[in-house]
């Protein structure tokens, strides 16, 4: 079981390195946080916090994402229900006065366990998309998530992929695909955090139908605080 583990752990590192070496020399780069309180062994309240920086050199801050919502687990193992709602500010030209919204979306998770792998299908359908995307209108968002249900050594090391679709209704067709790798790792034992790389790839279309995809790497470190 552990050369298993360490040959997947292998071919996810060259897959992060490959698509590193791939992308742009100057990726954006993200933070997140979520803090979380099970209130019993149904209901969890959550917090989410999350912090961009764009493609210039120094990286300035320009997207800030806070999301307040709950999670339901009483209707069956293999499912989670949750609603929240949030806030995102974006940088404008240096200024971030008056470029807030909030928004607020429903999801439902999918759980799965078998053959040595972990599966995660959350289907999110946001109400309101924030103003930097509101050519979409209201979005679906499809995030599958597979990791080796096995996780290496006292911190729980635990390699994982996922891809992140969304689909505009008002757009009417796919306008964001983001592809990520890396690794989960618990830190304490109510401390969790993750590395990744993602390669985000965003459609525009043309008034004659002809779709036009742009990548945009991001490397990120994210961080979950369980009380």
């Amino acid at each position: 079981m552990t050369k298993k583990f360490l040959m997947i752990c292998v071919c996810v590192a060259a897959v992060c390195f490959s698509l590193v070496v791939r992308a742009e020399d100057n990726p954006r780069l993200r933070y997140a946080n979520t803090f979380s309180k099970q209130i019993n062994q149904d209901w969890t309240i959550f917090l989410y916090s999350e912090f961009n920086t764009d493609y210039d050199p120094g990286h300035d801050l320009n997207g800030i994402d806070n999301e307040l919502g709950f999670v339901y687990s009483g209707v069956a193992k293999w499912l989670d229900l949750g609603a929240a709602v949030g806030h995102w500010d974006e940088k404008d030209a240096g200024d971030w006065e008056g470029r807030g919204q909030t928004f607020q979306y429903v999801f439902g998770t999918l759980k799965w366990s078998g053959f040595g792998v972990d599966v995660s299908d959350r289907n999110r359908f946001d109400f309101q998309f924030p103003d930097h995307r509101t050519e979409d209108g209201q979005v679906y968002r499809n995030d599958l998530v597979l990791a080796p249900t096995y996780k290496w050594t006292r911190y729980k090391i635990q390699p994982f992929i996922g891809d992140e679709t969304y689909y505009g209704f008002l757009a009417r067709h796919l306008t964001t695909n983001e592809l990520a790798s890396g690794f989960n790792f618990q830190i304490t034992k109510n401390i969790g955090a993750s590395i990744f790389y993602m390669n985000t790839q965003s459609c525009s279309k043309d008034t004659d139908g002809t779709k036009h995809w742009k990548n945009q790497p991001r490397i990120g470190f994210t961080t979950s605080v369980a009380f």
